[in-house]
């Protein structure tokens, strides 16, 4: 999802809100604040039917499938299959986001 992609929105008294993903699921999902440094993590599959979710909330981050990585600039979001091998570049000096990692129910 990228910065300026139309997507719904609900506007409120006091919040506005962008849906940026719908997700699913029967199983679990964590929540991580995470920070990105500037040289590239490379991570191995996880189980099966795990994905990932990452809003990028400052800096540009380069990642996704190993394959085919995305480059995100701040306010922009991806999701991905992780149960394949699959990357993590910070693209400039302080990148943060926030990780989703969905899990299904075993």
């Amino acid at each position: 999802v990228r910065a300026g992609d139309a997507r719904p929105q609900v506007e409120g008294d006091a919040v506005s809100a962008r849906l940026l993903h719908r997700i699913r699921l029967r199983g679990t999902v964590e929540v991580y604040d995470i920070s990105v440094a500037e040289n590239t993590q490379h991570s191995e599959a996880h189980l099966p039917g795990v994905e990932e979710c990452l809003v990028l909330t400052r800096g540009r981050v380069t990642t996704g499938p190993t394959a085919a990585p995305t480059d995100l600039s701040e306010g922009e979001s991806i999701r991905f299959d992780a149960a394949r091998p699959h990357l993590y570049q910070g693209r400039a000096g302080h990148n943060r986001a926030v990780l989703l990692m969905v899990h299904p129910e075993s």
